[in-house]
């Protein structure tokens, strides 16, 4: 009876490779990896390896330019471009994991990587990776601006659970939140009290800033041209890009700068 090989690998395509041990596997948009991934600007001509050894398997980011994104049983994980000094690879032991550029994430389009019995189960080794993170497609935020209070709302209960399970606010929910996490008080109860001026004008401006952020990811490069910007893909790649984490949330806690955004949120 044949042995099963401790890892395969399926491509986007549906393409499965089994890898033996001892064996590595290439991907990118070149013709000459093992891996062929096509259809993706973002992803470079040879943009990963996946090597298999007695532990299971260990994916690289080959790229100088481009980070990749891994998920392992619901972590999001960021592989940093070969030259970042925070440079690291991914030890997958056991289960599956999905890699791929930030672009495949959004799409849901990743290369999966799934180790068998024959990997000796250990806890898998995520890399450090650091908020300053740079790669081709960055998208920055101040966060001495209204914009950025916007869009932690939109994304704060995916920062805190990395499954997603709970549905992104609507503008009204983010308009409140932005209220009540600045400590905006007298702004808050005019907008609890149903006054319809407030609501309105609070409402307004978020809406503003969301367009001005799907904007930017639209002129960000991590985005095929023509694609829509929907509030779910914009929340997505916020987070996947870097342009907030979840130590961003930490700035909630700081007093000094809830009171400089009290004061930008005062006539919203």
């Amino acid at each position: 009876m044949t042995q099963e090989p401790p890892v395969r690998v399926t491509g986007p395509d549906g393409t499965e490779l089994p890898l033996p041990s001892g064996s590595c596997l290439l991907f990118g948009r070149s013709r000459h990896a093992d891996l062929v991934v096509l259809g993706d600007p973002g992803l470079s001509r040879l943009a990963g390896q996946i090597t298999v050894s007695a532990d299971g398997a260990r994916i690289s980011n080959l790229s100088r330019k481009h980070g990749l994104i891994a998920v392992v049983h619901g972590q999001v994980s960021h592989l940093p471009p070969s030259g970042a000094e925070d440079h690291g690879a991914l030890l997958v032991t056991s289960g599956r994991a999905r890699v791929g550029s930030p672009y495949m994430h959004g799409g849901g389009s990743m290369i999966e990587v799934r180790v068998g019995d024959g990997a000796v189960p250990q806890p898998p080794e995520l890399p450090d990776v650091a908020e300053e993170t740079e790669t081709s497609t960055r998208i920055r935020l101040s966060p001495h601006t209204k914009e950025f209070v916007t869009a932690l709302m939109l994304c704060r209960d995916w920062l805190v659970d990395p499954s997603r399970s709970r549905p992104l606010p609507t503008s009204v929910s983010v308009a409140r939140e932005a209220l009540a996490a600045t400590h905006t008080w007298d702004q808050l109860t005019g907008f609890d009290a149903g006054r319809a001026d407030v609501r309105a004008r609070v409402t307004r401006r978020v809406e503003e800033h969301l367009r001005h952020l799907k904007r930017k990811l639209a002129d960000s490069g991590a985005l095929e041209p023509g694609t829509r910007v929907t509030r779910e893909r914009l929340a997505h790649h916020l987070i996947t890009l870097q342009a907030l984490t979840p130590a961003h949330l930490r700035l909630l806690e700081d007093e000094e700068w809830l009171e400089a955004q009290a004061e930008l949120w005062w006539d919203a």
